[in-house]
């Protein structure tokens, strides 16, 4: 009954929500991390943030990629 054509937009509704609630919760998570009381505690003051981030995006997308491409084989 929930995947018919009346219901159908409750699965990928669903999936938006909670894709949705991830990405916010990360981005949250990454804007604390590299806050300057948490970068003084692990000793990382240092660190050039946008170098960071961009190895983290890189990573991000190498592992979608990888996964793509997995998922196909």
């Amino acid at each position: 009954m929930w995947f018919g054509k009346k219901w159908g937009w409750w699965a990928v509704g669903i999936n938006y929500v909670k894709y949705g609630l991830r990405t916010l919760w990360n981005g949250f998570l990454l804007f604390y991390m590299f806050r300057e009381n948490v970068l003084s505690f692990f000793n990382t003051t240092e660190t050039i943030k946008w170098k960071a981030l961009l190895i983290v995006f890189i990573m991000c997308i190498l592992i979608f990629v990888l996964g793509t491409f997995f998922k196909t084989i």
